[in-house]
């Protein structure tokens, strides 16, 4: 996939990276040459990957789906499929590790399980191993060093940017009965499970301790932020862009703040040109 491929409007690629990886989209039309169609490749991919957990009914039909994925990337088994090939051509290319990509999926299985994790640790590993080993990919797809310290570095920017994204998505994947929030985190405001949690006399689930936990998960970004801010300044370039999606997290926690505790479960999200401008100045 060549560097015109923001051009093709039909390009399922491109689609998939639009629609459902925004910040990493735009991240990828920022990057110049070969690397921005690779960039759009692994935005495309990921976002296939977060489609799994969010559509399929049964967990067997997740592993299903994701072992196909395992097969269609690491053993180039696709059979045609257009996202499939691309990631498997930049695996290829770019000399991305197999066992990096397995790690990946098998994270992502973790949102087959009907429950939230136990604790922030957990959630936090999670996210480290599933947004911080896209920025990974993405920073070797742009030749940064293959270190322990931008292994590091691309890990708690993930942290950081999932917690941010885990706040702002919350009331999608709450309509899809499921929450990345942590159970030990939960049950402070009052929620054991999503059964239990607080309701209105209307039955409505009470929107005031679903806004406390979106406000605390957003505050946790933007202190994690900082710190991987601090990190990402002292690493090359290349690693700096593949994380850019990390400028996010101040306009998605920002406006979580702004939002009343009877709108705790609005849907929410930055304008348009607010993500351009963020995404194209960077962190």
């Amino acid at each position: 996939m060549g560097g015109d491929a923001a051009s093709r409007t039909d390009d399922p690629i491109l689609a998939a990276a639009r629609a459902f990886e925004r910040d990493r989209y735009l991240t990828a039309l920022r990057v110049q040459g070969d690397a921005r169609g690779d960039l759009l490749t692994l935005a495309a991919f990921f976002a296939e990957l977060q489609r799994i957990p969010a559509f399929v009914n049964e967990p067997m039909m997740g592993e299903i789906r994701f072992q196909w994925w395992r097969d269609a990337v690491v053993s180039g088994a696709s059979g045609g499929h257009p996202i499939a090939d691309a990631v498997a051509d930049v695996v290829h290319r770019r000399r991305l590790l197999a066992t990096d990509i397995e790690r990946l999926l098998d994270a992502m299985r973790l949102r087959l399980d009907d429950q939230p994790f136990a604790t922030p640790d957990d959630l936090e590993q999670h996210l480290a191993a599933t947004e911080g080993a896209v920025f990974h990919l993405t920073a070797m797809c742009l030749e940064a060093p293959r270190d322990d310290e931008t292994v590091a570095a691309c890990a708690r920017a993930g942290v950081a940017y999932g917690l941010a994204r885990v706040a702002i998505e919350l009331p999608a994947v709450l309509a899809q009965g499921r929450t990345l929030a942590p159970k030990d985190v939960t049950a402070k405001f009052g929620i054991e499970t999503l059964d239990s949690a607080p309701r209105e006399a209307s039955g409505a689930l009470q929107t005031a301790p679903w806004f406390a936990l979106r406000r605390h998960l957003a505050d946790r970004a933007r202190a994690e932020a900082a710190a991987a801010k601090s990190a990402l300044h002292r690493l090359p370039k290349a690693v700096r862009t593949a994380c850019r999606p990390l400028a996010m997290v101040a306009p998605y926690s920002g406006l979580i703040r702004r939002l009343s505790a009877g709108d705790g479960l609005a849907v929410a999200d930055v304008l348009p040109m607010t993500r351009l401008w963020r995404i194209w100045r960077g962190i």
